[in-house]
């Protein structure tokens, strides 16, 4: 074999083998696009949007549901996810605790909200009440009588047990009576969220 042959023969191997490998990096890559990966990372990407966009812009339209979480989205970032609630109004500070308590108790029982918001368990007690939202009221007062200070999730089979109970006594009475005051309160004070500090 001359050496013209040898390297017509490399030269064809090696494109046959980058074929190859580009043919499994397009599949790999039709997957990523179908896969539940692919479709979180666009959710993230759109609601990474939606934060950056003015409250001003998301209220200009007709107050629906997907309002309510994309005005909710826009104040964890003006608070920092709640770590700075000074630096937002009290309408706005009312709707994010309300909708934080909500979403909480929603993905993971009032046991997640107890641990993962315990510095702020007073101040929704208290927007709670100020709110009017008995049931919601109910459901974190007594919850909060049989959460100690703060303690690891899930590791008191007891507590968890009676905490699962105030879930199955309050949480769905507490998730209407939380969504209905958000969309109600979004509209009726919808002048009070334009302003951002």
């Amino acid at each position: 074999m001359n050496k013209k042959t040898k390297i017509i023969g490399i030269i064809g191997i090696s494109v046959l083998l980058g074929a190859f490998v580009l043919g499994r990096v397009k599949e790999k890559v039709d997957d990523f696009n179908q896969s539940p990966t692919k479709q979180m990372w666009d959710l993230y990407k759109v609601s990474e949007k939606i934060s950056q966009t003015p409250l001003k812009e998301l209220l200009n339209q007709e107050i629906t549901d997907t309002t309510i979480d994309e005005v909710y989205l826009r104040l964890c970032d003006l608070c920092e996810d709640g770590y700075k609630l000074n630096q937002i109004n009290e309408y706005q500070r009312n709707f994010w605790l309300v909708y934080n308590f909500n979403g909480e108790t929603g993905n993971g029982g009032i046991e997640q909200f107890l641990y993962n918001c315990h510095d702020q368990i007073d101040i929704t007690l208290q927007t709670l009440q100020d709110v009017h939202l008995e049931n919601s009221i109910r459901y974190l007062a007594e919850s909060k009588e049989i959460y100690p200070e703060k303690i690891e999730m899930y590791s008191n089979d007891e507590i968890t047990e009676k905490l699962n109970q105030k879930d199955d006594t309050y949480y769905d009475e507490s998730e209407k009576e939380c969504y209905a005051f958000l969309f109600q309160y979004l509209k009726e004070n919808k002048e009070y969220f334009m302003k951002e500090s």
